[in-house]
């Protein structure tokens, strides 16, 4: 079964997709250990791991892309960070983003007195 989540916040936004065949539900729990704060974690999504999974995830995964790095080269970055091992090999899926592209004229710059 899969399982699918869009996370937003303000002009960033992802959609992912997490294979519960890949990722079980131990699998899940153990990753939430891990990271740490895992009461607080299940307690904010309402008891639904595998949504602590995705918010965990789309933290790394919108950097990953807001530096441009592309979907699967997001989604390897992701595997190699500690507890989401198990993202790679179709575990968890980048299914659409929206992510500012940031460059050199992105911001408007001024000097603020110290």
């Amino acid at each position: 079964m899969k399982k699918r989540y869009i996370l937003d916040s303000n002009d960033l936004s992802i959609t992912l997709e997490i294979d519960t065949a890949l990722i079980t539900l131990e699998l899940a729990h153990q990753m939430n250990e891990f990271l740490g704060n895992a009461s607080d974690c299940l307690d904010a999504s309402d008891g639904d791991i595998y949504q602590v999974v995705a918010c965990y995830a789309a933290v790394i995964l919108l950097k990953s892309l807001i530096n441009g790095c592309t979907t699967g080269e997001s989604i390897r970055q992701l595997s190699r960070e500690k507890g989401f091992l198990f993202c790679s090999d179709g575990g968890m899926t980048i299914i659409d983003y929206d992510a500012p592209k940031l460059s050199f004229g992105t911001f408007n710059v001024r000097e603020i007195p110290v």
